[in-house]
C-alpha cells in the first residue's frame, strides 16, 4: 500500500523514516504512537500540484490495531 501511494523513485526524508514520491507531492509517514488513541497511526499526505505553499493539503491516517 505505501509503495502504491508513494510511487517508483521515492526518496526516503532525512528523518530516514519518511517516503516522499519523486515528484514531492505525497509523502508516507510510518506509524508512530499515539497516546491520546492508545495505538499507532501512520500518515498518507498530499500536496496538489500548482499550489503555492509546501503546507500538506491532505493527511489520511490509518490505525494500526495489531
Amino acid at each position: 500500500m505505501v509503495k502504491a501511494w508513494v510511487g517508483d523513485g521515492y526518496e526516503v526524508a532525512s528523518d530516514e523514516k519518511t517516503l516522499v514520491s519523486q515528484n514531492g507531492l505525497r509523502q508516507y509517514r510510518p506509524p508512530t504512537y499515539k497516546p491520546y488513541q492508545q495505538g499507532a497511526q501512520a500518515n498518507f499526505e498530499q500536496r496538489f500540484p500548482g499550489q503555492e505553499t509546501k503546507k500538506w493539503q491532505s493527511n489520511a491516517h490509518l490505525d494500526i490495531t495489531d
